[in-house]
C-alpha cells in the first residue's frame, strides 16, 4: 500500500487508489462509455446540398454606357496612373459580363498585379453602384506627375518645404521638459484686481 502511494503514477490512479482515477477519468469523458458500443449514423456524413448565395441573390451587372461601351474604353478610363496601366491587360477579359464577375483570384492566375487588380475591382464595384469612371487626359496627367517626381528629386522646397535651422528643443540647448509654474499660475492677476475695484466703484 506504501509503495503505491509512493509511486501513485506509475501503479496507476490517484495516490494508487484505481477507484479514484475511474471516477476522474469518468468525469472529465462523460460519453467515453459509447467509444465501441455506439455506431453513428452514417446519414449524418452525408453531404448536405445547399445553394450558394450567387444563385440565390444573382449578382446584377450593368450594362456598358455610352461613354464606356466597351472592356478597352473602360479598362482606359480607370487608367489614370503611370503605376495602374489597367488598359495593358484588357485581353485577360472576355467580354462585357467577364468584366463585371471577375474576382481576385482568376485575375491573380491571369498574373495581374495586386495594385491593379485592386484597382479594377474597385472601379467594377462603382461602376454597379452608378459611378463612371473620368474622362482624364492621360498626357497631362503623365507630365504631372513625371514633373511631381523630378521635383522631388532635385529637392523642390514647394513639395517638401524644409524645416527652419535648429527649430528642435535640443538644439536650442534645452535637455528637460519644463516645470509648470504652479505658483505663478495661481496669483490673482492685477488686471483682475483693477477690474473689480472699478466694478465695485460703479455699483457705490
Amino acid at each position: 500500500m506504501l509503495a503505491g502511494i509512493r509511486f501513485g503514477r506509475k501503479a496507476g490512479g490517484l495516490f494508487g487508489c484505481p477507484w479514484l482515477a475511474q471516477a476522474r477519468w469518468k468525469s472529465r469523458n462523460a460519453y467515453k462509455i459509447y467509444r465501441y458500443s455506439y455506431i453513428p449514423d452514417p446519414r449524418k456524413f452525408a453531404p448536405i446540398e445547399t445553394t450558394a448565395d450567387e444563385e440565390l441573390f444573382p449578382r446584377p451587372i450593368r450594362p456598358p454606357h455610352s461613354e464606356v461601351p466597351d472592356v478597352s474604353s473602360f479598362l482606359q478610363r480607370i487608367s489614370t496612373r503611370r503605376n495602374l496601366r489597367c488598359d495593358e491587360y484588357t485581353s485577360v477579359f472576355r467580354d462585357w459580363e467577364h468584366l463585371m464577375t471577375i474576382t481576385d483570384k482568376e485575375l491573380r492566375m491571369q498574373g495581374v498585379p495586386k495594385n491593379v487588380r485592386v484597382h479594377i475591382l474597385n472601379w467594377q464595384e462603382r461602376y454597379l453602384r452608378g459611378d463612371l469612371p473620368m474622362d482624364v487626359d492621360k498626357a497631362l496627367e503623365d507630365e504631372f506627375w513625371e514633373a511631381y517626381y523630378v521635383r522631388g528629386q532635385k529637392g523642390d522646397k514647394t513639395l517638401f518645404p524644409e524645416m527652419p535651422e535648429n527649430y528642435r528643443p535640443h538644439q536650442q540647448g534645452i535637455v528637460s521638459r519644463p516645470v509648470k509654474d504652479l505658483v505663478g499660475a495661481n496669483i490673482y492677476p492685477k488686471w483682475a484686481s483693477q477690474e473689480e475695484a472699478r466694478l465695485k466703484k460703479l455699483d457705490s
